[in-house]
């Protein structure tokens, strides 16, 4: 990825507030009247762009330690000056979405290639800047994984310096910040759609209520300046305000009231202790925004959350802290979150004084996924694929990441999936490469084995913990990533990192020929599997084979080979009891005994793997294919699995089965509930964890390859049709930039219209 270099602009900060964390600055310049513009920025933790107050964008696209990438914005010319406000939030903070690094803004405005103003820590720049301190910095974290949560204290005009070219804006003494290496933006900007409430869905009165057990969490519990963890979990680092510091306990606030319903208040005319509820139609991700007025002094909370407990928002049912909260003085006030939340519904709630509310919205925060369509007749399965069009959308904002809500994290594991569906929805893989990018651009993380690759990724883990099964995942994905993108130099590039992590790996072989006794958090799936991993865990050999045969083919490795195929007959060899796999074994006086714990997903990891295989272990396949449908008593001694990743490796197993049919009836009993009851589709078989998980998006690589029949080679240009399993369908496929056009009707494919350069490579079927 090549480089981009700023003409002028420097990175700077408030000197007063360097390595301060959770700090809130403005920056401000005034474009004269006349020619369009150019704007370039990079920032960081996070910045929006707006001119004369209206949003234009927000970022940054997040990359590698030590790199940032540079956003570029046209404007059009104007008569009038225009107003350009900067607000950028440093964190200051590690975490597994934004990682810790100095807190800067570097921006110019450019009329060609002359700078019209540049930021820059002495000299007239044509940048003002300083800290903004309508936003309380000593609050708590929304989540362990990600940064604080927003609360603020609002005055009259508090906003008017990002609007109003004669509103004082002083700036104060700025210090400039170490330079990272500038890269060009690899991914697509925000278009940050406005979305408003489908419906109001209740509202009532405010009560207060001392709950029975004060929340706690580990982002309140474990948190310091630099907090090394205590002797039980000493792999987990935090950085934030001690409980003792914080200068407002939002979750304590959010605990201390009760709801109790009353049709007669209004949603639009709230009084004093009162709220509304607000119903988006389905899980959506963005800026939650409102514009109100007050007569007094008012502290509004705004809650939210995916799903509705006893039919209430319960803002803290998980672990982060689903809350924004504004002390408003008098007046009119317009404001909008800087950070992104994910929610169905959307709570408002007054108290000490009434609030007249004149709009709420949701600025969305997801990447583009409109290209591909597909028609066809089967409604259920519409629903389902559309649920997994929002979760996707939600998840690849700049990065492939879990979810949009409580991490907004890249986890390896996790993009394995999801990167498989980036190129049928929008025709490219450029999230995928800009985290795979990022990855190696970051190198070899402190604390972590050699060669080792995070778990999240960017992300930071000073104490050194990492998942080994989701390195092995991530040896698959960058096999799959060459086929989907030819991208031969980039693969290159990862041979010395896994020359590295494979002989880390053979550290651990035992003299069984099965890894031993693996170091980190081995994770297998959210289920019973998580628990059964020691000493020796046979889906985790079985992936870390695939891993070996994936790379041995994809360096020609014929030693990596062989070791991929001495571990599979291992494991047929010890783990097999003649009807199942079993997950685990224990070292005995230097011997392996074998528990009887057996679980559904060590079965599906067999076949996904190469371990088992259709024709070989026929009955076996049988079993699990006709006896472990959804819905199904399991068999006598299997341990079941969850949504996460125990579906979608039973998909993976039927498929390579050829049993689309089924596959079909089993997509819309596993996420047909989901998809009616959020829209989106989850991180496990409940809600009560994440209810929009990037990976579950998977349902479309599934559907396309194997109910539509559609199977591409991206890098020969060549299309596959089969016989599809649905009677009828019309797609709109994006290949790059162009687009194919496939409809099949009548037990035929009635049109094949490829863009230049693609052929069908069976051009004899039906």
């Amino acid at each position: 990825m090549p480089t981009a270099a700023f003409h002028a602009a420097r990175p700077v900060w408030p000197a007063a507030a360097r390595g301060a964390i959770n700090r809130l600055a403005g920056f401000r310049a005034v474009i004269p009247p006349g020619a369009a513009v150019t704007v370039r920025l990079a920032a960081a933790s996070l910045y929006r762009l707006r001119i004369d107050g209206r949003w234009i964008g927000h970022g940054p696209a997040r990359t590698a330690h030590g790199h940032a990438q540079v956003d570029t914005y046209e404007l059009s010319s104007a008569e009038q000056p225009r107003v350009l406000a900067v607000e950028v939030c440093g964190y200051h903070a590690n975490g597994y979405w934004l990682i810790e690094q100095p807190a800067f803004l570097c921006a110019e405005i450019l009329h060609g290639e002359s700078v019209i103003a540049a930021t820059a820590a002495e000299g007239r720049s044509g940048f003002a800047g300083r800290i903004l301190d309508h936003r309380v910095a000593a609050v708590q974290r929304y989540s362990f994984m990600r940064s604080f949560v927003e609360v603020y204290r609002l005055g009259a005009g508090f906003d008017a310096w990002a609007s109003d070219p004669s509103a004082g804006f002083p700036g104060e003494t700025l210090a400039e910040q170490p330079s990272p290496v500038w890269l060009p933006r690899a991914v697509p900007y925000l278009a940050g759609t406005v979305l408003r409430p489908s419906a109001v869905a209740g509202s009532g009165r405010l009560v207060p209520t001392v709950p029975e057990t004060p929340w706690s969490d580990r982002s309140l519990e474990r948190t310091g300046p630099r907090w090394a963890g205590p002797p039980e979990a000493p792999n987990e680092i935090i950085v934030g305000f001690p409980s003792t510091a914080l200068e407002e306990r939002l979750s304590d606030a959010l605990a201390a009231t009760a709801e109790i319903a009353d049709p007669a208040v209004g949603a639009d005319d709230l009084p004093a202790d009162a709220w509304a509820l607000h119903d988006f139609a389905a899980v959506q991700t963005g800026f939650i925004g409102v514009e109100l007025t007050c007569a007094g002094a008012v502290v509004l909370d705004l809650t939210f959350d995916e799903v509705l407990t006893e039919g209430r928002i319960a803002p803290l049912r998980k672990d982060h802290v689903n809350g924004v909260r504004l002390h408003l003085g008098p007046g009119r006030h317009r404001i909008e979150t800087l950070e992104p939340y994910t929610l169905r519904w959307l709570r408002l709630a007054a108290h000490g004084g009434a609030v007249r509310v004149h709009d709420r919205w949701l600025r969305e925060c997801c990447g583009p996924a409109e290209r591909l369509r597909l028609e066809q007749g089967d409604g259920d399965l519409a629903a389902v694929l559309a649920a997994g069009r929002a979760t996707f959308r939600q998840n690849v904002v700049d990065l492939p990441m879990d979810c949009p809500s409580r991490e907004r994290a890249a986890w390896f594991g996790d993009t394995f999936f999801t990167c498989r569906v980036e190129p049928w929805l929008t025709g490219a893989s450029l999230v995928e490469r800009a985290h795979l990018d990022a990855l190696l651009r970051g190198g070899q993380r402190p604390k972590l084995p050699p060669g080792m690759i995070p778990m999240v990724y960017p992300g930071d883990h000073p104490g050194g913990r990492f998942i080994p099964n989701w390195a092995l995942f991530a040896v698959l994905q960058l096999a799959e990533y060459r086929e989907r993108s030819g991208d031969d130099a980039l693969v290159a590039a990862f041979a010395p990192r896994l020359e590295q992590l494979f002989a880390w790996f053979a550290g651990f072989h035992g003299p069984h020929g099965l890894l031993t006794r693996l170091p980190g958090w081995i994770f297998v799936e959210w289920s019973k599997a998580n628990d059964l991993v020691q000493d020796v865990n046979a889906p985790t050999n079985m992936l870390y084979a695939a891993a070996l045969a994936a790379a041995g083919r994809l360096y020609g490795r014929a030693d990596w080979t062989a070791r991929a195929a001495a571990i599979h007959a291992a494991v047929r060899a010890q783990s097999w009891d003649g009807r199942w796999f079993r997950d685990r074994a224990q070292v005995v006086d230097g011997g392996l005994v074998w528990s009887d714990d057996r679980t559904e997903v060590c079965q599906y990891y067999a076949f996904v793997c190469g371990t088992a295989d259709g024709q070989r272990d026929a009955g076996l396949a049988a079993r699990l294919a006709d006896d472990c449908r959804p819905g199904r008593p399991l068999p006598e001694g299997l341990h079941p699995c969850n949504a996460f990743i125990g579906f979608y490796l039973r998909l993976e197993m039927l498929s390579a089965l050829g049993r689309r049919v089924q596959i079909a009836e089993e997509m819309k009993a596993l996420f047909l509930p989901m998809a009616r009851a959020t829209g989106t589709l989850w991180e496990n078989d409940t809600t009560r964890a994440s209810a929009c998980h990037g990976f579950a998006s998977h349902v479309w690589h599934v559907a396309l390859r194997d109910l539509c029949a559609v199977t591409l080679d991206r890098v020969a240009r060549t299309i596959d049709l089969g016989t599809p399993v649905l009677p009828w369908l019309e797609l709109d496929l994006p290949l790059g930039p162009a687009m194919a056009r496939l409809v099949w009707r009548d037990k035929a494919w009635q049109t094949v219209a490829l863009p230049p350069g693609w052929t069908r490579s069976n051009p004899k079927s039906p």
